[in-house]
């Protein structure tokens, strides 16, 4: 969490270098506006992790926004540094639409970035009502999740437990990932799963297994 908000406050000190004197009032950011901007870059890369795209419109960005005031003022603050291409954590282009002209998507510098702050929306709010994964079943068992799994595992401080009931080899791959690079994963269950059924899913579980030193019940 400390590089993700590292990156964005030096996001925000870069733009506000790059920013022309008109901008004036988007210079004096306390650490509450920087948290607030990590925050929405989190919830925004969430959203769009969810949605399974890697880009997103203005539309998008409100809907995602619409629930939470600060996080509309924070756009609506960023957007006009974003379109100007003076903000590197996300990107903005031109697409034409027949119905509508031409349109200004946005997109993350890279799917990595997307998928690390995606992460930390799960893990900041992980075991609270407003969590977007109800458990770590959700991460390895839907596609769009698996790809959070490597950030997820390694900055996950409470106790991971995981009943699984199927497991396909993607589904194995990520359990894999979560046993290999997470210090909090304490419980695995996948009685009945058919785990002996599959050679390829048995044999990463197994690999997994070996290296784990904090699994307390299998």
């Amino acid at each position: 969490k400390a590089s993700a908000l590292a990156a964005c406050d030096h996001a925000c000190t870069a733009s506000r270098r790059r920013t022309s004197r008109a901008d004036a009032e988007m210079s004096d950011m306390h650490a509450e506006d920087v948290y607030t901007m990590y925050r929405l870059l989190c919830h925004l890369a969430h959203h769009m992790q969810k949605k399974g795209t890697e880009e997103f419109g203005a539309r998008d960005a409100v809907d995602a926004c619409n629930d939470r005031t600060n996080f509309s003022d924070a756009w609506k603050s960023l957007l006009p540094i974003i379109e100007r291409g003076h903000f590197f954590l996300i990107r903005c282009s031109q697409r034409y639409s027949s119905r509508s002209g031409i349109l200004s998507v946005y997109h993350f510098p890279h799917l990595v970035v997307q998928h690390c702050l995606a992460s930390y929306e799960v893990l900041d709010t992980w075991g609270e009502p407003c969590c977007p994964i109800d458990s770590a079943n959700s991460l390895v068992s839907q596609s769009n999740y698996q790809a959070l799994v490597p950030f997820f595992a390694e900055q996950a401080s409470q106790s991971i437990d995981m009943h699984l009931e199927r497991l396909s080899v993607s589904e194995a791959a990520a359990v894999a990932g979560l046993l290999t690079k997470s210090a909090a994963f304490t419980t695995l269950s996948f009685e009945g799963a058919g785990i002996g059924q599959g050679v390829a899913a048995y044999k990463k579980l197994t690999d997994a297994l070996a290296l784990n030193k904090t699994l307390k019940h299998l």
